[in-house]
């Protein structure tokens, strides 16, 4: 796990495409070896710059054939900062502001954004929290007096369950039914 207390520290360690592509094979095959994300073989050649050549199955592919970058035409450098974007704001962010900040059309940012999104909501369940946790719940939404007066009272807010492990910083977050008992200690039971 990583933790940058400035973009510029984060740029430093992703400045090329060439060192975001070297922490991808690291993030994705622990022992740096390449693999074909079709047969799992490790049998495979380099056949330009960013394509490889299966040996056994004879596929051609890239290092984000089966990662979210797939099929995006979007250098590895603005992704990763465009995750950058994303985690280190408290808010989150539109796609108006990736847009500015990565100089891409908001159309690219706003898929961005959807691909990032999409993963968050998906690993949600995938791995449990060992050791010391905290978990809270909060509610999110917009306040009764901001709201147009055809909205007002239309719906409430929606309630987040926020799970951290103190020794990792790992953190999970995930919309809940109610804050009722019930559905909170579900949320925990799966996550802790």
């Amino acid at each position: 796990m990583f933790y940058f207390k400035s973009i510029s520290e984060f740029q430093k360690a992703f400045s090329t495409e060439n060192k975001c592509e070297k922490f991808l094979i690291k993030q994705r095959w622990s022992d740096g070896k390449i693999r074909c994300p079709y047969c799992n073989s490790l049998k495979n050649c380099k056949t330009n710059e960013k394509r490889y050549k299966c040996g056994e199955c004879k596929v051609s592919f890239t290092l984000k054939v089966g990662t979210i970058f797939e099929g995006s035409k979007i250098s590895l450098v603005n992704w990763f900062l465009a995750i950058y974007f994303l985690t280190s704001n408290s808010k989150g962010i539109s796609s108006l502001q990736l847009a500015e900040k990565l100089s891409v059309t908001q159309k690219t940012a706003w898929f961005m954004l959807q691909r990032l999104r999409f993963l968050t909501e998906n690993n949600f369940n995938n791995d449990t929290f060992k050791g010391t946790v905290e978990v809270d719940e909060t509610y999110v939404g917009s306040k009764e007096e901001n709201k147009h007066k055809h909205k007002k009272f239309t719906k409430q807010k929606d309630i987040v369950i926020g799970i951290v492990n103190r020794e990792t910083k790992t953190v999970k977050s995930q919309k809940v039914a109610s804050s009722k008992y019930y559905d909170l200690a579900e949320q925990i039971m799966n996550n802790v």
